[in-house]
Parts: C-alpha cells; structure tokens; sequence
C-alpha cells in the first residue's frame, strides 16, 4: 500500500467521523428531519449551482442562521468545515454572515478546495442522514 492509499483513507475516515458526529448530534435535538432533507439535496445543489449558492440557499432558508432549526444547524456544521478547510480557528459561537463573507472572500484556489471538501463530506452527511430520518421527500424546500 502506497503512501498516497493511506493519506486517503485517513481523509475518507476523518470525513465519515465528522459527518457521524453531526448527525448523532441533531438527531437527539430534535432537528433532524429537516437538516436531513437538506443534507439530502446538498451534493446536487453544491454541483449545479455552486458552493457559495448553495450556502447562500441554506442562509436564505435559515434566515441568516438565525432561525434555529436543522436548516441553521446544517449551515452552521458546513460553515465550521469550510473554516477548517481553510485552517481558521472554529469560534465558540457561530457566525453566519461572517461565514459568508469569508466564502466571498475566497480565491479561485480556496474555493475549489472548499468545494470539493464539501462535496466529499456532503455524502457522508447525506447517508448518515438518510440512515437516522430516512428518506423524508420533502418538496417545499427546493
């Protein structure tokens, strides 16, 4: 097994565990279903219309992060991974719009990174997700 195998796998790994963490964590605040639909519609909302829409969708949908319900605390859980990826510190409390701002800010470097970690992280959200609430077909919020 190369180098490269291994570096890899320990991404897929720390992906898959941080996407469990999340949704073990809305699944006992009561918000799940709908961050699971959200979660759900986020790997095709990310590649047809792009990482800062996408965001830009969900702050809409949680009202600027302020609503506190699954949408908000989806918005919030990517907003801390795209902090991450960028190798900022993650406050105590979030901040949506400084979060937007940053994703605005981005080059064209960081905003392939972001997305394409989003992408992959996005898929792990997505069938946790589906795995806790199940296939909820929620057509209101599209």
């Amino acid at each position: 097994m190369t180098r490269a195998n291994v570096t890899t796998r320990t991404i897929h790994s720390e992906r898959a565990a941080w996407a469990w963490a999340k949704v073990m964590a809305v699944s006992t605040s009561g918000l799940g279903p709908k961050y699971a639909t959200h979660a759900r519609k986020l790997p095709a909302r990310v590649l047809t219309s792009g990482l800062g829409q996408a965001m830009a969708f969900l702050f809409a949908k949680s009202q600027g992060g302020t609503k506190g319900d699954g949408t908000a605390k989806l918005l919030e859980h990517l907003g801390e991974r795209i902090l991450t990826t960028l190798g900022h510190s993650v406050p105590p409390s979030f901040d949506a719009k400084k979060v937007m701002q940053i994703i605005l800010d981005m080059d064209p470097q960081q905003y392939r990174q972001c997305t394409h970690e989003l992408l992959a992280a996005s898929e792990w959200l997505k069938r946790f997700a589906e795995g806790f609430f199940g296939k909820n077909e929620d057509s209101d919020d599209t």
